[in-house]
C-alpha cells in the first residue's frame, strides 16, 4: 500500500495489488486440493521409502530371556532348576510365569512339571495367579486346573498344553 500525506495531514492511500494475486484461484484451488489429498492418504514427498536402503525385512528382534535361570530360544523355554528364579518349580505346586514367552509352570506332584500358556482364552488377559491348584485370571475371574481345564468361566476353552521334559535340574518346555 502507498500513502502520500495531504495538506491537511490526513494520508491518502492507493492500494496496490499484491504479488500473490496474479495466481489464479484455479491454480490455487488445484495445489491446494492436490496437497490435502496427499495428506488425507498419508503420501509424502519424500516417497515410499522405509528408511531401509535395501528394502528387505529387517531382522527379527531376538526374543529376551528372562532371569538368570530362564532362558527363551524361539519355541523353547529352558529352565535351571538350580536358580533362585525357578525355585518355585522345585516343590509341589510350585508356580512361575515366565512373561517373556507367555508361559507358566506348575509342579503338580513334585516332580511333574506341566507348562501352559499364560494368555487366558477369554479375552487374552495374562493370567498371573495359582493358588488351591488353580491358576487364575484376574481380567474376568476365569479359572482353569492344573490339566489347564476351565473350572470357572467365562473362558470358552481350556488353556493350550505345552511339551514339557526334564533332565536332572534341566526343564525343557517346547511351545
Amino acid at each position: 500500500m502507498d500513502c502520500d500525506m495531504t495538506s491537511d495531514m490526513s494520508p491518502t492511500c492507493a492500494w496496490s495489488e499484491p504479488e500473490w494475486s496474479s495466481a489464479s484461484r484455479r491454480a490455487f484451488l488445484r495445489t491446494a486440493s492436490g496437497a490435502t489429498v496427499m495428506a488425507l492418504l498419508g503420501i509424502t514427498a519424500t516417497g515410499c521409502s522405509d528408511g531401509n536402503p535395501t528394502g528387505a525385512e529387517p531382522p527379527e528382534e531376538p526374543a529376551e530371556d528372562g532371569p538368570a535361570g530362564i532362558m527363551v530360544d524361539g519355541n523353547q523355554v529352558i529352565l535351571d532348576l538350580t536358580s533362585d528364579a525357578t525355585e518355585d518349580l522345585t516343590t509341589q505346586g510350585g508356580f512361575l510365569l515366565i512373561d517373556e514367552a507367555d508361559v507358566m509352570a506348575i509342579n503338580v506332584d513334585g516332580t511333574t512339571i506341566r507348562a501352559f500358556t499364560s494368555v487366558c482364552t477369554h479375552q487374552q488377559c495374562t493370567i498371573n495367579a495359582f493358588a488351591d491348584d488353580t491358576f487364575m485370571c484376574p481380567c474376568h475371574g476365569s479359572e482353569f486346573d492344573t490339566q489347564g481345564e476351565v473350572v470357572a468361566g467365562p473362558a470358552p476353552q481350556p488353556l493350550t498344553e505345552y511339551d514339557v521334559s526334564r533332565s536332572d535340574d534341566t526343564v525343557t518346555i517346547t511351545k
